[in-house]
């Protein structure tokens, strides 16, 4: 599936290969834009890439862990990763948590992998929904299959580009490190910063 991966603060989620991440590794910058940017184009589509092969029936459902791709302008195609904060990069999501860049990055690994969660989180909703077909066009979030943190976006974290300017993409740790629950799928909903929603669009 291609689309574009909507967020509830308005825009969509792009990534900008002419924008190049101080890292170590090759990781280039991902962003949220404005209305304006809001349009179906390259560095908007998103490709669901299943792993080990995928369901017999191509569906993306809740909980199955999938990579986000995308083709740069060069034709290669990159992943969405969680990029761990660092004294070196100083990597932050914004109030209320400890969080990680969203980067895009030229090969799959342990941090490029991700799992759809619905919003509620109970843990009745939580299990209810596992397995279940993920819906288009309704907001869901994101989790980092690694850590468990989710994708968010700020609307205090605005990252100069050539696009007039965007807004920074993050993963979020939901909870406090110091007051985790020992056997909960996902804390809390962080709020409309970690709430996306995949929409069909063509690039």
């Amino acid at each position: 599936m291609v689309g574009r991966l909507s967020a509830a603060q308005g825009g969509v989620v792009a990534f900008d290969t002419a924008n190049r991440v101080d890292l170590a590794q090759e990781a280039y910058a991902v962003t949220r834009t404005g209305e304006a940017n809001a349009v179906a184009c390259k560095r908007t589509a998103w490709t669901v890439t299943p792993l080990a092969g995928g369901p017999k029936d191509g569906l993306l459902r809740i909980g199955m862990p999938f990579a986000l791709s995308c083709t740069g302008a060069d034709g290669r195609t990159l992943y969405l990763q969680s990029q761990r904060y660092t004294l070196h990069n100083q990597n932050y999501a914004g109030s209320g948590g400890s969080g990680s860049l969203a980067v895009v990055v030229p090969a799959l690994s342990a941090d490029t992998v991700w799992k759809v969660v619905v919003l509620d989180p109970s843990d009745l909703a939580q299990l209810e929904s596992m397995n279940q077909p993920v819906p288009a066009n309704t907001y869901v979030s994101l989790q980092h299959a690694n850590t468990c943190s989710l994708l968010y976006t700020a609307t205090d974290k605005f990252v100069k580009n050539k696009y007039n300017g965007e807004y920074l993409v993050s993963v979020l740790t939901d909870t406090s490190i110091n007051k985790g629950v020992w056997g909960k799928r996902i804390g809390a909903a962080v709020g409309a910063g970690n709430h996306f929603a995949f929409t069909t669009a063509s690039a």
